[in-house]
């Protein structure tokens, strides 16, 4: 018996296991095989951000207040080079103290950024924007629809992601806490 072929050789092993992997190779075009799944709404949202009281020199008259946090993107263990695809489908502010409603807010804006894109000098992305309806606003709840989706998917690679909350007109003349939330929307890629 020729000993090339047989389950005894080390060497006919190995032959057929790289045959094996030729086939493979041949059959799937020459291709790495790969697999995409979507997470079509994840919520995160930042608890209790306070934001200051207006200063006593705004005196009732409209002010601008930047509040700025951070978050480490929730990838749920999932690699960040994983993310082809991540989007903003929503933002919405939620007021939780020191004020019983939001009608005081002209607008807001809520920017995200990155340390590594601050340093390369690329302005903040806006992926919230509300202004205040004609005739006014009111309740403790806020939301804003990206229509399109905002495309965050380098931002979401990072290790830490800078958001801004701005908020614009006669700010109480007390702190006040809110909750932000941010529903987004992804694409996974993954070569097998």
């Amino acid at each position: 018996m020729n000993q090339f072929f047989s389950a005894a050789s080390g060497f006919g092993r190995r032959l057929r296991a790289h045959g094996f992997a030729l086939s493979l190779a041949v059959w799937t075009g020459g291709c790495v095989l790969s697999a995409e799944g979507d997470l079509p709404d994840v919520e995160v949202t930042q608890r209790d951000i306070e934001i200051p009281a207006a200063p006593p020199e705004a005196d009732g008259t409209d002010i601008l207040l930047a509040v700025s946090f951070e978050q480490k993107p929730p990838r749920a263990g999932i690699n960040r080079d994983a993310f082809s695809d991540v989007h903003v489908t929503r933002v919405f502010l939620s007021a939780q103290s020191g004020v019983s409603e939001l009608s005081f807010l002209k607008s807001l804006r809520v920017l995200a950024t990155t340390a590594e894109a601050e340093a390369a000098g690329f302005a903040p992305i806006e992926i919230g924007n509300y202004q205040q309806p004609a005739g006014g606003g009111g309740g403790t709840f806020i939301e804003l629809i990206s229509d399109p989706p905002i495309d965050v998917t380098e931002l979401w690679r990072s290790k830490r992601v800078k958001f801004t909350l701005e908020v614009f007109g006669r700010l109480p003349p007390v702190a006040w806490t809110a909750n932000i939330g941010i529903n987004l929307g992804a694409t996974l890629s993954y070569d097998l």
